[in-house]
Parts: structure tokens; C-alpha cells; sequence
């Protein structure tokens, strides 16, 4: 019997303390700020960015600023027309696709980090 009640305290424990965290907890969301969407772009244009990392940027919604979600969409849509396969897992854009993110990061150093 008593080890019943302990196996009965410990899972009521756990299932408590993962209720109150889903109830009160914060769910994850994604806010880069400009100099990191500014660094992805650089780094890109670099030919130093990883491939998982562009595809995280171009897949994920910015709901906090309407700005760089129209950034974000303009990258993503200069990937699909201008895509090539990675090498040696870097992203690699054809030639037009990089005049765009050229352009970007150009209103980006024009209009400063801070107010974009």
C-alpha cells in the first residue's frame, strides 16, 4: 500500500508541475531585431551562412514587425527564384538573387540599424 501512495504522489506531482508550466508559461516566439536579420543578410552575401539557419529565417513568420516580415518575405522570395544547391552546406543564391539582398541590406545601412 504505501508504495502505491508513493507512485501515486509522485505522478500527481508531475502532472501538477506540467499543468501550472503549460498554464503560466510563455510560448516561444520568434523577434529578430534588425542588426541580426542584417547579420543573416551579411553573412549570406559572405557565403558564410549556414543552410538550416536561412531556412529558419525565411520559414518563420516576424509577427512583431510588419517591416522586416515584408524583408523576411522579399529574402524568401528571392530564394525560391534564385536558389541553388547549398555547398558544403553554405546557401547560395544566383546572381540576381543576391543583387536583391544587396539592395536590402543597402536600406538597412541607409536608414541605420536602429530605424528600420
Amino acid at each position: 500500500m504505501s508504495h502505491f501512495l508513493f507512485v501515486f504522489g509522485v505522478t500527481f506531482l508531475v502532472i501538477a508541475i506540467t499543468t501550472a508550466a503549460l498554464v503560466f508559461g510563455k510560448s516561444a516566439v520568434y523577434q529578430p531585431s534588425v542588426a541580426d536579420i542584417e547579420s543573416i543578410l551579411n553573412r549570406l552575401l559572405e557565403g558564410s551562412l549556414p543552410a538550416h539557419e536561412w531556412d529558419f529565417f525565411i520559414d518563420m513568420p516576424i509577427r512583431h514587425n510588419k517591416e522586416l516580415e515584408i524583408v523576411r518575405l522579399k529574402c524568401a522570395q528571392a530564394n525560391e527564384q534564385n536558389w541553388r544547391s547549398p555547398k558544403a552546406n553554405m546557401v547560395r543564391l544566383k546572381e540576381p538573387g543576391l543583387i536583391v539582398i544587396r539592395h536590402i541590406v543597402l536600406k538597412f545601412e541607409d536608414k541605420g540599424t536602429k530605424s528600420f
